[in-house]
């Protein structure tokens, strides 16, 4: 929740313009979409939807409790304020987008998250951490090829696009936007709200970053749309790390390891194109072979053999 400049109250037009920039920042950060990644089960509502990426026309609703505030720190900087006055988030913007350097933090002043964003759009790496300091995951965006990738789904058909996502949309134009939306980054860490069409389902910039710094299971971006292309990583509160991968032009590409919390491996293989491929070895706690599973160049799975002890069962 966030109430604007509660002790800047005699400078009533500066605040009545913080609140319109704050207002136009959130409505134009936010997308409505419907979640069908293929390795991703949410409760959303899956309804058809004329656009699978549709503008909310409506502005964010504006909870004006006294818990926080905003301030305008400089010329295209928002400074958010905890309701004991500490900094939880620092943004930047130009012509109602955000730009720049995107920070937020923990009430001890440890950093909660931190990345650059372009128009609204993650580019680069994105960190986030726990509370304890350790890092939490890794990710690399590229908002130049998530504007590519935009550009060619709608023209997926024609004979100039070959990229990856263009030929998925090809067969399913849901799938293909799922790629692009931030439940496919975070689809271990984020939360759904029961409709992705309606612009109640969002929480508010504040709210976000409260729901972050209060050491919430999940994790809810300041952004609203995001390509992969580069490092992912994911990692346990103890800094072990959970999984690690490559993405190219927004789908998995290369080795692919995942481990558990104790350093033990827990499967690795090979991604082509969004798909696994060739080999894939899985084990079980006590680090043995449970089972391997062989891929064709589609991800279909075409051998698999099981094991216990160590031994082939199957």
């Amino acid at each position: 929740t966030l109430s604007f400049c509660s002790s800047f109250a005699q400078q009533d037009q500066a605040t009545t313009d913080l609140k319109e920039t704050a207002r136009e920042l959130l409505r134009d950060n936010m997308f409505a979409a419907s979640n069908a990644h293929p390795e991703y089960r949410s409760p959303v509502n899956t309804q058809a939807t004329n656009n699978i990426f549709q503008r909310v026309k409506k502005p964010i609703p504006i909870d004006k409790s006294n818990s926080a505030s905003i301030v305008k720190a400089a010329p295209g900087t928002l400074v958010g304020l905890s309701a004991s006055g500490d900094t939880q988030f620092v943004a930047h913007y130009k012509k109602n987008k955000l730009r720049g350097k995107w920070i937020s933090k923990f009430d001890d002043d440890q950093l909660c998250d931190s990345g650059n964003i372009k128009n609204n759009i993650p580019d680069g790496l994105w960190k986030s951490w726990y509370p304890n300091g350790q890092l939490r995951f890794i990710r690399t965006y590229d908002a130049f090829k998530l504007e590519k990738a935009k550009q060619d789904i709608p023209r997926r058909h024609s004979k100039s696009v070959n990229s990856s996502i263009a030929e998925i949309a090809k067969k399913n134009l849901r799938i293909a936007y799922s790629f692009l939306h931030p439940d496919y980054s975070f689809h271990t860490l984020a939360a759904h709200p029961v409709d992705f069409s309606s612009f109640n389902g969002w929480l508010t910039l504040n709210e976000r970053v409260a729901n972050n710094i209060n050491q919430e299971t999940f994790y809810f971006p300041p952004f609203a749309e995001c390509l992969h292309h580069g490092l992912y990583m994911n990692f346990y509160e103890n800094g072990a790390t959970k999984d690690s991968g490559y993405y190219k032009n927004g789908l998995r590409e290369g080795i692919w390891e995942e481990w558990l919390d104790d350093g033990a491996t827990r499967s690795h293989g090979f991604y082509s194109r969004g798909h696994k491929v060739d080999t894939w070895k899985f084990y079980n706690q006590q680090g043995q072979l449970l089972y391997v599973r062989s891929f064709d160049r589609h991800g279909r799975e075409t051998h698999r053999k099981s094991f216990r002890s160590g031994l082939r069962t199957s």
